[in-house]
């Protein structure tokens, strides 16, 4: 009786910190940084964004939408795979941007919350490194729905 009871305490604390991790994840963020290959990008467009809720993550990579799975467990993350639309993107730089974004996104595997700045850092095994800023509420206007 008490190992029944012990392994269902373990059980439920396992999916409460999944679920306390995903409550603290859940949001609209701007990617404020991208490090891959060794390059580091300040994305310029403001309209460079995520959106985490729950398992899914969708967002806007600089010419096309995204969306995709987000799994959790602990500080270890994984996103993707990622599907997209697949606009047309005339500006070179903003291409590789978008192809930049994209990958990290998909390589990464851990994060690092900063409460006092109110970004979250994704990181991934070889270098990658995508920082968010979280967008206030006020900020969250009803067409940015529309553009994720």
């Amino acid at each position: 009786m008490k190992k029944t009871l012990l392994i269902a305490l373990l059980i439920a604390s396992h999916f409460a910190c999944g679920a306390e991790t995903s409550s603290l994840l859940n949001g609209e963020y701007r990617i404020e940084r991208v490090v891959i290959d060794g390059r580091v990008t300040k994305p310029a467009n403001e309209r460079l964004a995520l959106s985490i809720q729950g398992e899914r993550i969708t967002g806007f990579s600089g010419c096309n939408r995204f969306m995709g799975p987000f799994r959790h467990q602990a500080q270890t993350i994984a996103i993707g795979p990622l599907a997209g639309t697949r606009m047309a993107c005339l500006d070179e730089a903003r291409g590789k941007l978008e192809a930049d974004v994209l990958a990290a996104l998909q390589s990464v595997n851990s994060f690092a919350l900063d409460a006092a700045r109110e970004t979250v850092t994704l990181r991934g095994a070889q270098g990658q490194l995508i920082t968010l800023a979280l967008v206030p509420r006020a900020e969250t206007a009803p067409d940015v729905a529309h553009r994720m």
